[in-house]
């Protein structure tokens, strides 16, 4: 059985529905080391097969701990995380080996859900880059871009206003007479007097 067993592994490569029913009867025998070759072909297996997937769940509920550890390590590969969940809160209902426990334990942990708020930021998918056209945009307009603090826009110096020059007050008008133009050229009225009618003259 040992021999027949140890060829197991090959089998399951070129016939999964071969290597599958081998490796089901493999698995119950009481030699270890035919269990073993179980293991090895369970690892081999397509797990999409549906009996491959049979194999590996009723393997999680075998006596021997080196049957229950292989097939515990390929349930995350087998299964969505609500589904390992569910199973997994039925294998610890059983599970009596400390180590199975907590690999069990982590299987069910959610990070979302149970984890520090670190843990369920890191489970987020990340966002998005922001364009560099976009960076440019915001930061011009003294905006915060992600979290990084928001950066002041460099702002030119305000330019001095030219000083006012005092306005002169207009002259204020001279209250001394000018001369006329007559009296410049030295024109004179002295002798318009001589012609001027006596009073006592009739008007002609």
């Amino acid at each position: 059985r040992r021999t027949v067993a140890k060829s197991l592994p090959r089998l399951a490569k070129q016939d999964v529905r071969m290597g599958t029913m081998f490796a089901e009867r493999a698995i119950a025998d009481v030699d270890p080391d035919v269990r073993l070759s179980a293991i090895k072909t369970i690892q081999k297996l397509n797990r999409g097969h549906g009996r491959a997937r049979d194999l590996i769940l009723s393997g999680a509920r075998s006596t021997d701990i080196r049957v229950r550890r292989a097939c515990i390590d390929l349930l995350p590969k087998l299964m969505d995380e609500d589904e390992l969940r569910a199973l997994v809160d039925d294998l610890l209902k059983t599970e009596t080996d400390q180590k199975l426990v907590e690999q069990l334990m982590q299987y069910r942990f959610d990070a979302m859900l149970e984890g520090t708020e670190a843990e369920k930021n890191a489970a987020l998918s990340p966002a998005l880059a922001v364009p560099d056209i976009d960076k440019e945009v915001l930061l011009a307009q003294g905006k915060r871009v992600g979290m990084s603090p928001a950066e002041a826009a460099p702002t030119e110096a305000p330019e001095p206003a030219p000083a006012e020059t005092p306005v002169p007050a207009p002259p204020s008008p001279s209250l001394t007479r000018r001369p006329t133009q007559d009296e410049v050229m030295g024109y004179h009225d002295d002798d318009d007097d001589d012609f001027m009618p006596d009073d006592d003259m009739p008007y002609m």
